[in-house]
């Protein structure tokens, strides 16, 4: 290559490294053409910097156009037409969330049933027969927690033979030790401080054959 065009090149990974907030190692002698998992692992960290910074001009601008699925994402891109990078990032949020925990702060961001806060995993997924007893499935963890506890409604008279099941659920639930001040804040799994990085969403994505 000329040396020229490596000079433009750089140019190019210079106003990349600005617009994205990714670091480019400069250090290393040879650039690698990168494949499809590493493009999902770099867009995973626009999910992550949405989830966890709706202050961001951009995010602003994201949830004004797309609105919101939940608290933490858009809901999906379904428009045909044209080129739409959000479409192409928010498409691997289900891939993105499997590998996320929330920590529990205030509550008023973390559904209660979808979101993956207890240490046990998803309630929904480990109660689903109590998740279809109960009325207001999409509330969030501070919906349903008062100051003496879980305020769980069901929406008809539990069965004798389902009683230890929700004498179980009911005990799950009853280890969380209440709200805080603060938000919510989605953690990314494997990390001792939460904090998403693209080498372990590009190795996760290779393990997986995705």
């Amino acid at each position: 290559m000329e040396e020229e065009q490596l000079r433009y090149l750089r140019v190019i990974l210079v106003l990349f490294e600005g617009i994205s907030g990714l670091h480019i190692n400069w250090s290393k002698s040879f650039l690698y053409p990168i494949n499809e998992n590493h493009r999902k692992a770099l867009r995973m960290k626009w999910l992550w910097k949405y989830a966890n910074d709706k202050q961001l001009l951009w995010g602003k601008v994201i949830k004004a156009k797309y609105e919101g699925e939940n608290r933490w994402m858009t809901k999906e891109v379904i428009s045909p037409y044209g080129v739409n990078l959000w479409r192409s990032i928010r498409v691997l949020w289900d891939d993105f969330k499997i590998n996320t925990k929330v920590k529990v702060k205030n509550g008023e961001k973390t559904s209660f049933w979808e979101d993956d806060w207890h240490e046990m995993g998803v309630l929904r997924n480990i109660y689903p027969d109590i998740h279809n007893l109960m009325l207001n499935q999409q509330r969030t963890i501070a919906e349903l927690w008062k100051p003496d506890g879980w305020e769980i409604n069901f929406r008809r008279q539990v069965n004798d033979w389902e009683i230890t099941r929700v004498a179980e659920f009911l005990n799950t639930i009853g280890q969380f030790k209440g709200t805080q001040e603060g938000e919510d804040e989605l953690w990314w799994k494997g990390r001792d401080k939460g904090i998403f990085k693209v080498g372990n969403a590009y190795r996760w994505l290779n393990n997986h054959n995705l």
